[in-house]
C-alpha cells in the first residue's frame, strides 16, 4: 500500500475481546479494530508539494518534508499522541500494565505549533477521504478487501 503511494489503514473484523478491568473490557465481545498509519503517503507529499499556496518556493516532495524543510512541513509527521497524555504523570502510570507506561513520556499535541496540528488534521483527513468506501490492498501477493470506514457510520 504504502509504496503505492495510498495510505496505510487496516482493518480486523470480529477480533475476540480479552478481558481486561483496568479498562472495563469483558472477554467474549467481538470487535473490528481499525488500525491508521500516520506514515507519509508519498501521494498526499506530491499533492502538498504541488500545491503553490502551500510551497510558494517550489521545492520538491522529499525537500519540503525533509529534515531542513520549513516548519509545518519539516520532519512531518510530528510525535502526536492520541491520549491526553498530560494527564498522566509518571507516578500516575508507575504499577501500571506496561503498555501504560509510555504514556507519560509521549510529547502531547499541545506542544505543536497550529500550523502543524492543522497539517495532521489534512493528513488525517485525506486519509479518511481516501478509504471512505471499500477498497483492496494486496498483502504478500494475496488481495484482501476491506470494508471502508464508510460502514462505521
Amino acid at each position: 500500500m504504502q509504496a503505492e503511494g495510498c495510505p496505510l489503514v487496516y482493518t480486523l473484523r470480529n477480533l475476540e475481546t480479552v478481558d481486561n478491568p483496568f479498562w472495563g473490557i469483558k472477554a467474549g465481545d467481538l470487535v473490528d479494530l481499525t488500525v491508521l498509519s500516520f506514515a507519509l503517503p508519498s501521494s498526499w507529499k506530491k499533492m502538498i508539494a504541488g500545491n503553490k499556496e502551500l510551497n510558494p518556493d517550489n521545492l520538491s516532495a522529499d525537500d519540503l518534508f525533509g529534515k531542513k524543510g520549513p516548519k509545518p512541513f519539516g520532519e512531518f509527521p510530528y510525535n502526536l499522541s492520541a491520549f491526553p497524555t498530560t494527564a498522566y504523570s509518571p507516578e500516575q502510570v508507575r504499577g501500571r500494565p506496561h503498555t501504560m507506561r509510555w504514556l507519560a513520556h509521549v510529547s502531547p499535541p499541545a506542544k505543536c505549533a497550529t500550523p502543524q496540528v492543522n497539517l495532521c488534521g489534512y493528513l488525517g483527513d485525506w486519509i479518511i477521504e481516501q478509504v471512505w468506501d471499500a477498497y483492496t490492498v494486496c498483502i504478500d501477493g494475496v488481495t484482501v478487501n476491506q470494508p471502508g470506514l464508510g460502514y462505521l457510520f
